[in-house]
Formats: structure tokens, C-alpha cells, sequence
């Protein structure tokens, strides 16, 4: 289970970032490609939207909890990751088995004031004036190695983030017009009443959701192609009732295929 990015807030944060009202904070982890041959590299990015061809922005070195790798069977947590020589804003993780593969990244907290809601407030709360969030980015894509598109128990597992979007069935191995319900979590709980988005980046289709009192909320992915769900939210520090709002961009990304599983 990977760390809790709750015990990193201990650690305090230096940076306050300033945000005007609407503005959106986070970054999305993005793979070049996510249906490659197995034994082979995965090129790892971060944007600040996952759709193809959206400029990377810097691969940071000094506010990455960790990037993790899970696959059936088995977690690498990498503290510190590699980028590419020729291309500083990218990492290549090696994939060596053929299967499903769940690729994640999770930041260190740092402060930002957020305004007038953009923070990601439960759905249909009133706007609220300028507040101080420690925010976190949570992020995961989807990978296949091969052609084999069986349903995997990894991509529906819980990987631990703090912030989290778990799919309760396998997008990867069916086509389109699969329903696919999925539960978001925050801090130490599930996310109720938290507004999602979920996107098909190749025609552009756009549909957002709200979760139930359990944290589920139900896809249509009703296309073929690359789609990221995704989630922000705030809320107060139970711990530290009078300090930073908890604050966090969750997502997952991975691609629909055109003729569905085996």
C-alpha cells in the first residue's frame, strides 16, 4: 500500500501559490501510448490536461512523492525517478511482463489560495471567499502490454493514493457502450457528493457526474479511444480544524479499444 500523502503534510510546505477565481490547479500523468508490445518502455509525462498533444510541462524533481508500477502480482514504488536524457519533461518506466499495468503519480502537498469554489467543493456548495488548501495531484493511467485484453483484477484494484479514483470494472477489456462504475476516494474516506469528469479526447465528448453517498458514480463510455476521469476536491482538515483545507486533483486515464476483450 503506498504511502499516505497525509504523513508528507506533517512535513510543511514553503510554497504558497495564489489562484484567482476558476483557476485549476494539478497535474495529470499522461503516457505516450497505452497499448504497446510487451518488453518495452512506456514514456511517462505530466500536463496539466491529458489530452494528446497538450504541452508537458516539467518533470519536477523536488515535489514527487512517488511514481509507482502495478502489475499482477506486484507494486515498484520508485522515489525517484529518471528522466530521459534527450527529454528532460518525460520518464521511461520499462514494462517486462505482457499484461495490464496501473502507472501512477502522486505529488508532495504544497499550499495554494484557492477563491470562489476552485478548489473542487462538493457539488452544489455556495461560493466561499479566498481559502488556503494544501493540495495534492493523484494521478494513473491505464497501460496494456500486449494484445491479450482479458479482464484484470489490478486495473479495478485500489492502488492507496490519497486522492483516488478506483474503476469497479475494466474499461481496457471492453468496447464501447460499457458502463463502468467507479468509487472516489479522499483523504481517509470516500468522496461523496463530488462533482467527475469524464472525457473521450477524440471526439471531445464531455460528461459530468456526481457521486453517490457511497462515492460511486456510473461512466457510459460510449466511445472508442483515449478517456480521463477525473475528480477535485476539498475539504476541511479534521486534524487541524482550523488550518488548510485538504485540497486534491485526482485522475485516471486509458484507452477504450475500438473491437473490445477477448
Amino acid at each position: 500500500m503506498i504511502r499516505m500523502i497525509a504523513r508528507a503534510i506533517a512535513l510543511g510546505v514553503s510554497l504558497l501559490v495564489v489562484l484567482p477565481a476558476g483557476a485549476q490547479t494539478g497535474r495529470v500523468l499522461r503516457a505516450d501510448r497505452y497499448t504497446l508490445e510487451p518488453v518495452s518502455f512506456v514514456r511517462l509525462s505530466l500536463g496539466e490536461s491529458a489530452a494528446p498533444g497538450t504541452p508537458a510541462l516539467g518533470w519536477p524533481a523536488d515535489d514527487v512523492e512517488l511514481v509507482f508500477v502495478r502489475s499482477a502480482g506486484r507494486q515498484e514504488n520508485i522515489h525517484s525517478v529518471r528522466t530521459d536524457r534527450r527529454d528532460p519533461q518525460a520518464a521511461n518506466i520499462r514494462l517486462e511482463q505482457p499484461g495490464a499495468y496501473v502507472l501512477g503519480f502522486e505529488s508532495l502537498p504544497r499550499e495554494v489560495l484557492a477563491s470562489d469554489g476552485s478548489g473542487g467543493e462538493a457539488a452544489g456548495a455556495p461560493a466561499t471567499p479566498p481559502r488556503k488548501l494544501r493540495h495534492v495531484d493523484a494521478s494513473k493511467v491505464i497501460v496494456r502490454a500486449g494484445a491479450l485484453r482479458d479482464h484484470s483484477p489490478v486495473v479495478m484494484s485500489r492502488a492507496g493514493q490519497f486522492a483516488e479514483i478506483r474503476l469497479m470494472a475494466d474499461p481496457t477489456a471492453a468496447g464501447p457502450g460499457s458502463d463502468v462504475p467507479v468509487r472516489l476516494y479522499f483523504a481517509d474516506g470516500k468522496a461523496t457528493g463530488t462533482e467527475l469528469r469524464a472525457v473521450c479526447w477524440r471526439s471531445g465528448r464531455e460528461m459530468k457526474l456526481t457521486s453517490d453517498a457511497e462515492g460511486v458514480a456510473t461512466v457510459a463510455l460510449d466511445e472508442a479511444g483515449i478517456w480521463t476521469i477525473e475528480f477535485r476536491h476539498a475539504a476541511p482538515d479534521r486534524e487541524n480544524p482550523g488550518g488548510p483545507w485538504l485540497s486534491a486533483r485526482a485522475s485516471v486515464t486509458f484507452e477504450v479499444p475500438a473491437g473490445g476483450g477477448r
